[in-house]
């Protein structure tokens, strides 16, 4: 069906899978992707981005998954063509995704050691789709689910936690620039940023970086403090003021009275 529907359908975006992939031909992710590559520039296709992955199947072998954004649309029956008859993989095409987003997010979802496209967007990963508790609560106490109705799961809003932790991995400092990134990624089709920009407001952005940085430097900051103390210097302090008043003949009583009525007196 997939290939089917790419033949009539012209997309920028596809998935290519390889499976099972024969190691002989293809013995890594950088050798599906160069020759992916390599096939659509061949019939003048220009890729715009794309992430490729590895998974292992249960009996050891491999198969591949890759997702392409070209630069305008084009049909993939030539590439697919190339494919085989160079490299001889026999793959299958999909254009079924809506975005790229999620043709990225099927990829990425299980190999740590995807390979990008240098200087890829930072479409980073949404929390996880949850189920609401009062659901989880009746699927809890029937001890079953209705096999007419799956359990749809809810995708979970980001928080003004999430978005902390976000601004401080990818090094945020300004409100610009979490709408710049919010931007970029609603184009690839990941809106769960803009949606949070845009639903809670100019002060509520501002403030989660704000506090997103208060909590990332709230420690060093305080060792910072703890260093700064007289006290840190182990009462040294106390001896070299003593040994000056000392040298210089000047009574410690006297320095006193005098420090405070320097402080009551303002001056």
């Amino acid at each position: 069906m997939a290939d089917t529907l790419g033949v009539r359908q012209v997309r920028m975006v596809y998935l290519i899978t390889y499976s099972p992939a024969d190691e002989t031909l293809c013995a890594s992710r950088e050798n599906f992707a160069e020759q992916v590559r390599g096939s659509f520039e061949s019939v003048g296709a220009h890729i715009i981005q794309w992430v490729c992955c590895q998974e292992t199947h249960q009996d050891g072998g491999k198969h591949y998954h890759m997702a392409v954004k070209l630069d305008r649309p084009r049909r993939w029956l030539r590439v697919k063509s190339l494919l085989e008859n160079q490299h001889g993989n026999v793959v299958l095409f999909s254009s079924t995704h809506a975005n790229y987003y999620t043709a990225w997010q099927y990829v990425v979802k299980e190999d740590a050691g995807v390979l990008q496209t240098p200087g890829h967007p930072d479409l980073g990963a949404s929390p996880p789709a949850t189920t609401s508790a009062s659901t989880s609560r009746v699927l809890q106490a029937s001890g079953e689910q209705s096999a007419r109705a799956p359990l749809k799961k809810k995708r979970k809003r980001l928080s003004a936690f999430d978005v902390s932790q976000m601004v401080v991995k990818r090094n945020i400092k300004t409100r610009t620039e979490l709408l710049a990134l919010a931007e970029m990624q609603k184009r690839e089709g990941k809106t769960d940023l803009a949606e949070f920009v845009v639903n809670r407001g100019q002060k509520c952005v501002a403030k989660a970086i704000e506090v997103a940085w208060e909590l990332h430097d709230a420690e060093s900051k305080l060792e910072r403090g703890k260093k700064s103390r007289p006290e840190s210097c182990n009462g040294l302090w106390s001896k070299i003021a003593e040994d000056i008043l000392r040298r210089n003949d000047i009574p410690a009583g006297t320095f006193q009275r005098a420090v405070v009525d320097v402080l009551e007196k303002g001056r």
